[in-house]
């Protein structure tokens, strides 16, 4: 009988690492001022003990408008940068062992774009709404003149007692054509029995219930109380 065959079983012994591998970074390439990106740096193999040290490329990573990184990342496999001027910049992570035996080993420059964000604009204010008096004889006066003349456009001025009449809003004339204002004001005093002021200037007119006796006239034949240029 054949003897029997005993299989034997071995571990093997890891190779100690004695060079440094690759090394990368990852992250961000693009941020705006004051924004807060990351960056991380990678090796393939590195020796015990190794060392990750991170520099900026033609910047100081460790001032405050050009990174700001402190004492305490400048070792960590992911840091934190904040760029507070705009501009162009590069950074490398590079490793490097205890004993010196190896040349540190860095990466590629990882490139940054840091923009200035644009501000948002601002809001456009709401017109002022017309009501009571103001409400209703605006109205009146811009049906008026739709049916008997041309179309126009009543805004309430803000003040509760005055609103604005401006020519038609598809009139393509600019500056304000003087024929057409003269021709608005004309009509505007056959109907209206309160204040015009004249800001034909800025391309409209304002028209104001100046006492209870103020309103417009549909049928004409009404006069302003008064007539003034701003």
């Amino acid at each position: 009988m054949a003897p029997r065959q005993v299989r034997r079983h071995t571990t093997p012994i890891p190779m100690a690492v004695n060079s440094l591998g690759t090394v990368t970074v990852s992250g961000a390439s693009t941020a705006e001022t004051g924004q807060q990106i990351s960056l991380t740096a990678s090796i393939d193999q590195k020796t015990d003990g190794a060392v990750l040290t991170w520099e900026g490329v033609g910047c100081d990573l460790f001032d405050a408008a050009t990174g700001g990184l402190t004492g305490e990342q400048d070792h960590d496999q992911t840091i934190n940068l904040t760029f507070t001027a705009a501009g162009s910049y590069s950074v490398k992570a590079g490793y490097s062992d205890e004993a010196a035996v190896n040349s540190p080993m860095y990466s590629l420059a990882h490139n940054i774009v840091v923009s200035t964000p644009t501000p948002a604009p601002e809001p456009t204010p709401e017109a002022p709404q017309a009501s009571g008096p103001v409400a209703y004889e605006s109205a009146s006066l811009q049906k008026v003149f739709t049916e008997l003349y041309r179309p126009i456009l009543c805004e309430a001025a803000g003040d509760g007692v005055s609103f604005d009449v401006k020519r038609d809003p598809a009139s393509t004339s600019e500056p304000p054509n003087d024929g057409e204002m003269d021709w608005m004001l004309q009509w505007l005093s056959f109907h209206f029995t309160g204040q015009i002021t004249d800001v034909r200037a800025s391309g409209y007119f304002r028209l104001t219930l100046d006492s209870k006796q103020a309103r417009v006239v549909p049928g004409g034949g009404a006069t302003p109380s008064k007539v003034i240029t701003a």
